[in-house]
């Protein structure tokens, strides 16, 4: 099939992730895929999480002039993707969600070609939250025409999917499809002793973190909770790979309470074919938090490289582990954080056996981009 992927994101951090590993998976299976979007092909990041110039420029628009930018990019887009249609002659458009994008909703309608929306987030709720919205009644009113107008709209959480049914979204028009890993970049096969070597934590048992330093993510209350519990003196480091708007914040803790280098490493951001390299130095890794809607990759990377999986019990989150899995804590309870972590850093034994229990789950659910682009092309067939 030819396959039309839209998508109006910058293709930064875990965007780009899902954005490279969808049109690939979907080539591997013999598509042929034209993207359309605001950054060339050659230039998605792959998941590098960084700020680009255009990003800082957004970041200085007060919300309605941002807003507004978002609104006249639908000249453009209908433009392009008519353009598109007219040459490439997709059999269906593919088109990760972006607030106010109705481009891809009224292509397809014009052109009577099926449109498979990917909803990450529900944008009008966390730009409201986060974001000061200008035009809260507009954005609310579309988010729930876009979402609602598509052939299908695949969600990656159930939490996702109750929110926006709240907003008026049917609920038998969305679809449930967490998100994923490659196989191939994320195994158990990699073994980094060199980091290891080069960090002098060979001895040490390491918990790991990798992301976009965010406030949201809970990572200054566990430094916090690795202060208060001891956790220097018990022999457990930790190591947080990335960058972000919360990483000078973490980094002053770590300096004032005297445990940067001793007893966390703060390695900056990396390159993505780099970071699993660092993931297979971990023995748990730690997830502090997450919003109650998202299907964090980070977490399928972690449990395809065999790392026990320390994390929140949000649904999101139990959706993906299972409610039974042991390494759950209770959400934004940073005590039950720290005990869940002492009772898995006591060995490398139990690290080891946790970490299997998250691999096992990750192969029963197949939480692959392969499995995932199969289950999108099925829906076609409904």
């Amino acid at each position: 099939m030819r396959i039309l992927y839209h998508h109006r994101t910058r293709a930064e951090d875990a965007q780009g992730v899902h954005i490279y590993e969808m049109v690939n998976a979907f080539r591997q299976l013999g598509h042929e895929v034209k993207i359309v979007s605001i950054v060339e092909e050659g230039h998605i990041k792959e998941g590098e999480e960084s700020e680009s110039r255009i990003s800082r420029f957004a970041a200085r628009l007060p919300p309605m002039g941002y807003e507004l930018l978002e609104i006249s990019y639908n000249l453009y887009g209908f433009l392009r993707l008519t353009k598109e249609v007219i040459r490439f002659h997709p059999d269906f458009i593919y088109e990760r969600y972006s607030l106010y994008n109705m481009a891809g909703i009224l292509v397809s309608k014009l052109c009577g070609i099926p449109l498979l929306l990917e909803v990450n987030s529900p944008l009008y709720l966390e730009k409201e939250k986060y974001g000061n919205l200008a035009f809260r009644s507009l954005a609310r009113i579309i988010e729930r025409w876009i979402c609602s107008n598509s052939y299908k709209t695949v969600v990656v959480s159930t939490p996702l999917k109750n929110i926006l049914r709240s907003i008026g979204v049917p609920g038998d028009h969305m679809v449930v499809v967490p998100n994923g890993i490659n196989p191939s970049l994320f195994n158990t096969d990699r073994v980094k002793t060199d980091i290891l070597d080069r960090l002098g934590l060979n001895r040490k048992i390491v918990l790991g973190f990798v992301g976009w330093f965010r406030k949201w993510h809970g990572l200054e209350d566990l430094l916090r909770i690795y202060v208060d519990y001891g956790m220097k003196e018990k022999n457990i480091h930790l190591l947080l790979i990335g960058d972000g708007p919360a990483y000078k914040d973490l980094e002053l803790f770590a300096r004032q309470n005297e445990i940067m280098g001793t007893g966390v490493t703060f390695t900056g951001n990396l390159k993505r074919e780099k970071v699993p390299d660092y993931i297979a130095s971990f023995d748990l890794a730690i997830q502090p938090d997450v919003t109650d809607y998202a299907s964090p990759i980070k977490v399928f990377e972690y449990m395809a490289m065999g790392k026990g999986v320390i994390a929140p019990n949000r649904e999101n989150i139990k959706e993906i582990l299972k409610s039974d899995y042991p390494g759950l804590f209770e959400a934004g309870d940073w005590k039950d954080m720290a005990r869940t972590i002492l009772k898995y850093a006591q060995s490398k034994e139990k690290t080891r056996e946790l970490g299997e229990q998250a691999k096992n789950i990750l192969n029963e659910e197949k939480y692959f981009w392969l499995d995932n682009a199969r289950k999108t092309l099925a829906l076609l067939k409904k």
